[in-house]
């Protein structure tokens, strides 16, 4: 009977131990950043609040604390993985201040090929190099990420069969305005 309960553990543990060897590449990271911004004049400086995806106020007296939560995809392709990431500015200026969720998403990848994401984030979209540039002439990095759902291949792949020849990279995507910021005339 001994032998028997031996056994059926041994069993049982070495079913398990594939999975929580898995388990530990599920990674979730917490991040907390402090911003402060001094400045004389009417307006902070041009150069330190463009390209921040709105964090940093043009207020010539600001502070700020975002504190985040966030996994990414793993490293080993499967079947499907998932990532998300929930990030919260709390931003003080002179005369006001607010809080809201700066990058609030989940993502789900099928095949390690296929994307879904569901939320507001930071999006890198052309090809022009980032550090290099002031960025593209479509898109840009000076307001708030906006809440969206994108379908579609986000990095390029390459297509069976053609020796990585041929790849495709494509997404659609539907967004929503949040803020109620309109320009007139």
């Amino acid at each position: 009977m001994n032998i028997c309960k031996k056994t059926i553990f041994n069993s049982i543990l070495f079913i398990l131990v594939p999975f929580l060897l898995s388990a530990q590449n599920d990674t979730v990271k917490c991040d907390v950043s402090v911003l402060g911004v001094a400045s004389s004049g009417a307006y902070s400086p041009f150069w330190l609040n463009s390209r921040q995806y709105g964090i940093i106020s043009d207020s010539p007296f600001s502070a700020g604390l975002l504190a985040g939560v966030n996994k990414d995809f793993d490293a080993k392709k499967s079947l499907l993985n998932y990532g998300f990431k929930a990030n919260a500015l709390l931003q003080i200026d002179n005369d006001q201040s607010n809080v809201f969720f700066y990058e609030i998403y989940a993502k789900a990848q099928l095949l390690s090929v296929f994307d879904l994401v569901v939320g507001a984030r930071e999006e890198h979209l052309g090809n022009q190099d980032s550090t290099l540039s002031s960025g593209g002439l479509l898109f840009s990095k000076n307001a708030r990420p906006m809440p969206k759902v994108t379908v579609g291949i986000e990095h390029f792949t390459a297509v069976p069969f053609t020796f990585g020849y041929l790849q495709i990279k494509g997404a659609l995507a539907h967004g929503w305005f949040t803020d109620n910021n309109k320009v007139q005339n």
